[in-house]
């Protein structure tokens, strides 16, 4: 019976560790770190005296009124058969011993106090402690953040909160979105159903956008709005097939949603399309289609005129493109071409003055192109062979490039840094045993870049102070 108090109490622990998240484990993470083992040496303290306290009990019986203790008869008792009366106590058999409620409420608690102890204590601390950060190329420090994941293969896509103290990241298959406390690691994991293809925070910080992995015209799951303070859905937006990608406009009032096809035209080859929310009133406000627009990416520049669309033709033939259009009026400006490019991500540079296309082109080499949105000029042409470029992200200071390289040949995946200037190197960031990185973003700082792989783990790196 004590064992199997035990064993419930360390369960019912694990099962606590592991329901409590947001709020709550917020809190554990912000307390004071010799908090723990001075919990820890209570509860044992508790669970040693309780079971003193349990063992004190088994060795005291009821006895009849008027018989001392070690005695075999009282004064005046008839004799008993078979024991000899004489100035030698004769020696008596002990009853056997009963337990009252109390005292196995008593032990119960106590063990199971320990169970708390050795089961909870640990897991709190390793929480609030978070991964160790490990030495990296050039100076660099990573930690590495385990999302839970349902398959082997289960692409990340990520952003930062503008504030910075937040990382969103988005699994594919494993239908959760996971909000990172970067200051304790602590996690909240919101309820994603059909996964998500894209996450988006809000200019403000308050909500944050999930794209969903749709797999087809009649499995269309909503993209959804989220409330970051209540961690509640507060808008589902109902939309087309297989998406791409989400973007909040720069006043937080739009939402642009890129899909690959539009279902709604046709069920085998439509266009894509680039549906705009007005976010407040949570309704939609327009569509954006092409012939040769499959939407596979989205971002809005800086000021919010420019909505640049990242994808190519359906047809087996064709080049990909990045389309320019003014979300104002749903004019299309100019088309962005390259003669062999597909392309898989778009991103503005902080003063707008920046478009970089992402993807692979002739000999599945990555390529990463650099156009001036003003003047829709190709500035700069980045190669890099034997991978394909997922993902790209501008450094807050515009300056440093970063591109995400998933391998072709298997080995292990990169995130390279580019100097806009110059175009050479910064540096290499090697995410040994992942052979893609599928995502990646710079914190609004530039001191941390954050990188999701194909195994669903995220990695933290951090700058040297000299660069």
């Amino acid at each position: 019976m004590l064992s199997l108090l035990f064993v419930a109490g360390a369960l019912a622990l694990e099962l606590f560790a592991n329901l409590i998240s947001g709020p709550v484990q917020r809190l554990l993470g912000r307390l004071p770190g010799w908090l723990y083992p001075l919990a820890l040496a209570g509860l044992l303290a508790a669970a040693a005296v309780a079971t003193f306290w349990y063992e004190r009990s088994g060795r005291h019986t009821d006895r009849p009124p008027g018989r001392a203790a070690g005695t075999g008869t009282g004064e005046g008792d008839p004799p008993i058969a078979g024991v000899r009366t004489g100035d030698r106590p004769a020696a008596q058999t002990r009853p056997a011993w009963r337990p009252d409620r109390r005292t196995l409420v008593r032990a119960g608690l106590g063990v199971a106090a320990a169970g708390v102890a050795v089961a909870a204590v640990p897991k709190l601390i390793t929480r609030r402690a978070g991964p160790d950060p490990s030495a990296g190329p050039n100076g660099w420090t990573q930690r590495i953040l385990k999302p839970p994941a349902k398959k082997k293969s289960d692409p990340v896509k990520l952003v930062f909160s503008p504030d910075g103290a937040t990382l969103a990241t988005g699994i594919q298959n494993s239908g959760v979105v996971m909000l990172w406390d970067l200051t304790s690691l602590a996690r909240v994991i919101l309820d994603s159903p059909a996964g998500a293809a894209a996450v988006a925070f809000s200019p403000d910080g308050a909500m944050v956008a999930t794209m969903p992995v749709n797999t087809g015209c009649f499995d269309r799951g909503p993209v959804l709005i989220w409330d970051i303070a209540t961690q509640r859905k507060v808008a589902s937006l109902a939309g087309n097939m297989l998406g791409g990608s989400i973007a909040f406009g720069p006043d937080g009032k739009v939402l642009a949603c890129g899909y690959h096809s539009d279902c709604d035209d046709d069920l085998t080859a439509g266009p894509g399309v680039v549906e705009l929310w007005d976010v407040p009133r949570r309704r939609r406000t327009g569509r954006l289609t092409h012939p040769a627009m499959v939407a596979r990416c989205a971002t809005f520049s800086p000021d919010g005129t420019i909505l640049a669309v990242g994808g190519g033709p359906r047809k087996p033939t064709g080049a990909d493109s990045i389309m320019l259009w003014n979300p104002g009026t749903r004019r299309h400006l100019a088309t962005l071409t390259h003669p062999d490019m597909t392309v898989l991500e778009v991103a503005f540079s902080p003063t707008g003055t920046a478009l970089a296309g992402a993807g692979y082109g002739a000999g599945e080499a990555g390529v990463v192109m650099l156009w001036d949105p003003a003047t829709r000029r190709n500035t700069a042409t980045l190669t890099l062979p034997d991978a394909l470029v997922e993902s790209v992200a501008f450094s807050p200071d515009g300056r440093t490039l970063a591109a995400a390289l998933a391998t072709r040949s298997g080995h292990d995946g990169a995130v390279v840094l580019w100097d806009i200037a110059t175009g050479s190197r910064v540096a290499t960031l090697v995410h040994t045993g992942d052979p893609a990185v599928t995502s990646v973003a710079f914190s609004p700082d530039g001191r941390t870049l954050a990188s999701g792989t194909s195994d669903a783990s995220v990695r933290l790196w951090t700058k040297p102070a000299a660069q």
